[in-house]
């Protein structure tokens, strides 16, 4: 059953006393004093008759709590508008109508393919009234009403556009503040457009509420909102949540007698999972519309851009399961590292160097999916056939080529290879001085978007071609920085600073050249081969001089985030940050990583799971991103699932020691102590400089009844400590593992005051659980969470 609204007509549930789409009364309650809505009598117009002198009525679309809503034919221009009469009595309010006018001066500024655009406001008749464009097709509400739960992937393709409106008008400084499906129209094509962007609470704050101080409708509304508190991008997020999950599941989460309790459930219930309703629902897209409506603004998607990344993630991944195997990864490359053909075989930093930056450039394509770095050099110098490669990359086209150089002169040939077939679908080779290479890669990037087919803007274009070295010779030093820093070890990472010193040299305003810096420094601390201290305020001081020069560098938002996570233990700093980079480049792979390690830190381990997901669909061949998710999985206590993350890791980089590490923690705590000892001795044997794993070998041999040789290794570091640092956080585990409170509190106490990277996951370590309940620990953790 369903009761209709006598303003606006919207048919809602049989138990609500107020309407879902204009907060009118539906029925007399007590509680009707707060929301009275207005009844005077509205001016009505008739199709063929002519407002204003000037407007032809064609025929009514619309009527709620604020107005009817008309299309009309506008007789000077001869275009087809949508004309919004405002009610006689909301129009006599002088605030309103001046709050009305300022708002839609900056709301008509928004231009955007997915925003109904706003004319202008005037008064004629004695009436006040808004033009703004006519958009054919039905709102979103009326589709949901016929077809209940919509398909997944129109859904997804609805939010996305959704998103891609909200923003460009977020970029402007405008929330909507009302978004909902009424608000929402669908043309017969599928495009989408919003409606009413900025304007609806001024006309509806007259009538919702009799102090004015509500606006919105209540069953998309958010808790913040709801309190009158300050509202920002996150609070249409909300709204947009709560579409998404009334596209899905065909209802509302909450519903109520009155406008009061509804409100009350925003703030304080928890919504039932829209896979509870609609087990249809990819577990993925139930993930993020629960994120989508978190109570606190910090935990939802911070931006429009970041949603609309992880719904694009999620229509790839659709569209993969969708198709016959032959046409899984249309629209989808990977970038080869290039082959060195150069006499002196000196050359291989350019080669690495030249098909990150075209990865890069690819990643701004909208509608391409690109492999990230790691999984596409994963397959360097190994003879794989071209479709096994695209096979295990999930890609339709490869990217591949060489260079030589001699002197100055440079050739470079690329060739694009069909993956699925085996065929050349273009190839050509660029002869050309070393001054010239801007221009070349700029060349392979157009034509690799040429033969892909994909239509580009003129801006797209511009952000595709952005350079932010402008220098050859800067940027032949700036990859040589990057191509040490890649190698991951402490050589690796002071060359690396050497690159990016001499970088600063010749040009002092590079802002990556400080930003490099900065990766460099954090790297050595968060390795352990530079005390803590003196690792990230080098790093904090070149970070600071990155952002300085250029706020919008993903990398340098990255690097300082690392600082407030590792060295801070600032976790919701750190969270800010990350989401900012996330925003200048959601693919960037280190964002998601970082942001996942900080959400598993505070607990947050579903979210935490979800951000390393992204990472591992964008790279999903990487050793240290892969070996990330069985840590994050670790942490929330799925050890089947961080058991199983690290076998996939040994397929594919059998060397690589820490996924041994990680498989042993995760076994111990499943009292498998004979095969985590043997996972821990096969770390070793990998690698044997690092303390972590024979640490935890120590503590595996307590809980396998062999503590003698326990005590061994805890000797053995003592006696290694007078050679080389030993973090105490490994004697620690040790000291936990032994039974020995006092000595593993004090390792803990000392090793919160050396400020050791890993001590951030102290409050959530399964190691550590035996000390949760002492004081001293407590202490540590409280300190610590605060930063």
């Amino acid at each position: 059953m369903t009761i209709q609204c006598p303003s606006c007509q919207y048919d809602n549930p049989d138990d609500t006393r107020y309407c879902g789409n204009c907060a009118a009364s539906l029925r007399p309650s007590e509680h009707d004093h707060l929301t009275e809505t207005m009844e005077a009598p509205i001016e009505d117009l008739f199709t063929g008759s002519i407002f204003a002198g000037r407007y032809q009525i064609i025929e009514e679309l619309s009527k709620g709590s604020t107005g009817r809503v008309y299309k009309a034919l506008d007789k000077e221009v001869n275009i087809n508008l949508a004309l919004k009469l405002i009610r006689s009595e909301i129009s006599a309010d002088a605030k309103t109508v001046e709050s009305l006018r300022n708002e839609l001066k900056i709301a008509r500024g928004i231009v955007h393919k997915n925003i109904c655009r706003l004319y202008d406001i005037n008064k004629g008749e004695g009436v006040y009234y808004i033009t703004m464009e006519h958009v054919e097709g039905q709102d979103l509400k009326s589709l949901i009403r016929q077809t209940g739960q919509l398909a997944v992937p129109t859904v997804v393709s609805i939010a996305k556009q959704v998103c891609e409106g909200l923003q460009e008008a977020h970029r402007q400084g405008i929330v909507h503040r009302d978004l909902k499906p009424a608000n929402i129209m669908i043309d017969s094509d599928g495009n989408v457009r919003i409606m009413d962007f900025g304007i609806a609470c001024s006309l509806e704050s007259k009538g919702l509420s009799s102090a004015g101080s509500i606006c919105g409708t209540p069953l998309y509304m958010p808790p913040e909102q709801a309190e009158s508190e300050d509202v920002d991008q996150r609070s249409d997020i909300y709204s947009l949540g709560i579409i998404l999950y009334e596209m899905t599941t065909g209802h509302v989460p909450f519903t109520g007698e009155d406008l009061l309790s509804v409100v009350m459930k925003h703030k304080s219930q928890t919504p039932r999972e829209p896979q509870e309703l609609n087990p249809q629902i990819p577990e993925d897209l139930n993930r993020l519309i629960l994120k989508c409506l978190a109570k606190e603004k910090e935990k939802r998607f911070q931006n429009a851009r970041e949603l609309l990344s992880a719904l694009t993630n999620l229509q790839m991944e659709f569209a993969v399961a969708d198709r016959p195997d032959e046409m899984k990864w249309k629209n989808s490359i990977a970038v080869l590292p290039f082959v060195d053909l150069s006499p002196q075989k000196d050359q291989a930093y350019f080669c690495d160097g030249l098909a990150e930056e075209l990865i890069n450039s690819f990643t701004q394509i909208k509608g391409l999916k690109v492999v990230a770095r790691t999984s596409a050099f994963s397959f360097k110098g190994r003879d794989v056939d071209i479709r096994e490669l695209g096979r295990k990359l999930g890609v339709s086209k490869i990217l591949e080529g060489s260079v030589r150089r001699s002197g100055s002169r440079l050739r470079i040939s690329a060739q694009l290879i069909d993956a699925i077939e085996g065929y050349h679908v273009w190839s050509d080779r660029f002869d050309r001085e070393m001054e010239d290479i801007f221009t070349i890669q700029d060349d392979v990037t157009l034509a690799i978007v040429e033969k892909l087919k994909i239509k580009l803007l003129d801006d797209e274009k511009d952000q595709l071609l952005k350079h932010r070295l402008k220098d050859p010779d800067a940027f032949h030093t700036y990859l040589k920085g990057r191509y040490f820093l890649n190698e991951r070890t402490e050589e690796g990472f002071h060359k690396s600073i050497s690159f990016f010193q001499q970088m600063i040299k010749r040009d002092p305003s590079s802002s990556l050249a400080y930003a490099g810096l900065a990766d460099a420094y954090n790297s050595l601390g968060y390795f352990n081969y530079l005390p803590a201290d003196e690792a990230y305020s080098r790093a904090r001081e070149e970070v600071e001089k990155a952002l300085a020069i250029d706020e919008t560098l993903a990398e340098a938002h990255i690097s300082l985030a690392s600082i407030k996570l590792f060295y801070d233990w600032n976790l919701l700093e750190a969270e800010k940050d990350l989401l900012r980079a996330i925003g200048y480049n959601p693919s960037n792979i280190t964002a998601h990583h970082r942001l996942a390690f900080s959400l598993s830190a505070m607990g947050r381990h579903r979210e935490a799971i979800d951000e390393i997901k992204q990472a591992q669909a964008i790279d999903p061949l990487s050793s240290v991103i892969n070996t990330a998710a069985a840590w994050v999985h670790y942490l929330a206590r799925n050890y089947d699932l961080a058991i199983d993350q690290c076998d996939k890791i040994h397929e594919i980089e059998p060397s690589y020691h820490v996924s041994y590490v990680i498989k042993g923690l995760a076994l111990m705590e499943k009292k498998a102590f004979e095969k985590a000892i043997f996972s821990f001795q096969k770390a070793l044997e990998i690698e044997s400089r690092d303390l972590a794993p024979f640490a935890y070998l120590g503590m595996a041999y307590i809980k396998s009844n062999q503590e003698s040789e326990s005590i061994k290794i805890l000797q053995d570091m003592e006696a290694l400590s007078k050679s080389r640092y030993v973090p105490p956080l490994y004697k620690a585990v040790l000291h936990t593992g032994l039974g020995q409170k006092e000595q593993a509190l004090e390792c803990l106490e000392k090793s919160y005051q050396a400020r050791i990277p890993w001590m951030i996951f102290i409050k959530e370590w399964p190691i550590f659980d035996s000390l949760k309940s002492e004081p001293r620990q407590k202490a540590i953790i409280e300190r610590l969470m605060s930063g």
